[in-house]
């Protein structure tokens, strides 16, 4: 067998480990609860480690068969040092990862933030493989994105590009978890959709109203419209300003039926978005879904830098 590349993705429940081919094919994974609870990064650290030697066990494979480890976190992260900046679900602060795992595995070790790791899956081995500029969105509890620009995962320069969640649409409008108001997510991710639902029930979830809406339930349908309204104008101002080939959605939420998001999100693109771009820009389903994060991961390289 080939030396393989293992693939960490780190979240604020699970833990995912996966072993990869070079051609980002998954032979097998792990899924660990993330012992968070106490805010202790070493706890995590070792979680990570002990799943990478007990998949590798698994496979009856060694530390030698290891080509390199790729981790995706939940956060900011410096990824030429190898540190986590800041991953709050997590309780992560200036925590160095990557000398940690290295004292372990003599391999190449890389760090990204999630969202990154998955848009680089995305474009190297998923639906973006055949273009240069694409970007990866999340829409879940929250929503996250990765860009790549140009053929390499674009960071910005603060480190902090892709925050496509927290673009401003109303200064006044809702409080939003990162302390600003008005931001998209605020409109249109998780939490803001089982806010809408409140009234029609109690505890209603996601899938719930979506359920409700298909069913012909006028109010539920009147959410689900907002809901592409605010994404619809979110990736519209995204294309306009990167001239993005294109778009690739997955999470939770981008599980709702094709008629109630994909088409009409679509629909809503092509109607505002600049017309030199409005026509040509791809906008599907991610084809590597949950398991995106951890592809990407395995992947990362010394050429992932923009």
């Amino acid at each position: 067998m080939d030396k393989i590349n293992i693939g960490v993705d780190v979240g604020g429940t699970t833990i995912n480990v996966g072993a990869v081919t070079a051609d980002g094919r998954i032979i097998d994974k792990i899924t660990a609860h993330t012992q968070s609870g106490r805010g202790d990064s070493e706890m995590i650290i070792e979680s990570i480690i002990y799943n990478i030697k007990a998949l590798l066990k698994k496979l009856d494979l060694s530390n030698n068969d290891i080509a390199s480890i790729g981790l995706g976190f939940p956060g900011t992260v410096e990824s030429q040092k190898g540190i986590v900046v800041f991953a709050p679900n997590i309780f992560f602060r200036n925590v160095d990862v990557k000398s940690k795992i290295a004292y372990t595995f003599n391999c190449p070790i890389y760090l990204g933030q999630d969202s990154r790791a998955a848009a680089w899956g995305e474009y190297c081995v998923g639906a973006g493989k055949n273009y240069n500029n694409i970007a990866a969105i999340t829409i879940g509890t929250g929503i996250g994105c990765g860009l790549i620009i140009n053929g390499m995962i674009f960071h910005g320069g603060y480190n902090t590009a892709g925050e496509f969640g927290h673009q401003l649409l109303d200064p006044n409008g809702p409080q939003c978890n990162c302390g600003r108001k008005g931001c998209l997510e605020t409109y249109c991710a998780g939490l803001a959709i089982t806010q809408a639902g409140k009234a029609l029930g109690d505890n209603l979830k996601v899938k719930d109203i979506y359920q409700l809406a298909e069913s012909g339930n006028k109010a539920a349908l009147k959410i689900t419209e907002q809901v592409v309204h605010s994404l619809g104008i979110g990736m519209v101002n995204l294309i306009n300003l990167i001239s993005l080939e294109m778009i690739a959605i997955s999470g939770g939420i981008s599980n709702a039926p094709d008629h109630l998001l994909l088409n009409p999100l679509r629909e809503f693109v092509q109607k505002h978005a600049y017309s030199a771009v409005a026509q040509k820009i791809e906008i599907v389903h991610s084809s590597l879904g949950d398991n995106a994060p951890l592809i990407g991961a395995a992947l990362l390289d010394e050429t992932t830098e923009y």
